[in-house]
């Protein structure tokens, strides 16, 4: 077994690192970050802040990061990014969910317009989209493979729903 060479520690140890390490810190807030959003997801933060090792860099043909900041760097920088970065991705989120929705809806009234069951019958669906044998057949020669012949997830989906309908 593997032994891990850096120890645990304890939040104000972690605070005690990085102003070693040469961050500017608000001791209120630092407590509070290191509690609630965790030293290493905020490391990838502060990652860009880290000093460049000119010599290792001339040596490796690329920056080397060291573990020290470049000074003036606060952890307040360090959350604006983070902060951004969460509001960003809650935004993207948002969007990709509207998105969803919307091909959702177009979906099931495409497939409703043919019949309450359309989603089951592979003949309604393009070819390259059903597991079905033909539908494997068409979608292996389009990405140069061939067919198999056991059943595709979407085949093994309806198996399924088909066999709980029959249960109830």
């Amino acid at each position: 077994m593997s032994q891990y060479l850096k120890p645990h520690l304890s939040i104000p140890q972690q605070e005690a690192l990085l102003r070693r390490r040469g961050m500017r810190l608000d001791g209120a807030s630092c407590v509070f970050a290191l509690g609630q959003i965790g030293y290493h997801r905020l490391s990838g933060y502060w990652y860009p802040y880290r000093a460049i090792d000119q010599a290792a860099s001339s040596l490796h043909g690329r920056p080397v990061r060291t573990a020290d900041v470049v000074a003036a760097t606060d952890l307040d920088q360090v959350l604006r990014v983070y902060e951004f970065d969460r509001r960003l991705k809650l935004l993207t989120m948002d969007a990709v969910e509207r998105v969803e929705v919307a091909i959702r809806v177009r979906v099931t009234d495409a497939l409703g317009r043919r019949g309450p069951f359309a989603h089951l019958d592979p003949r309604h669906l393009e070819a390259r989209f059903s597991a079905s044998g033909q539908g494997r057949a068409v979608a292996a020669r389009e990405l140069g493979g061939e067919a198999s012949s056991t059943p595709g997830s979407f085949e093994r989906g309806v198996r399924r729903a088909l066999r709980s309908e029959v249960r109830r």
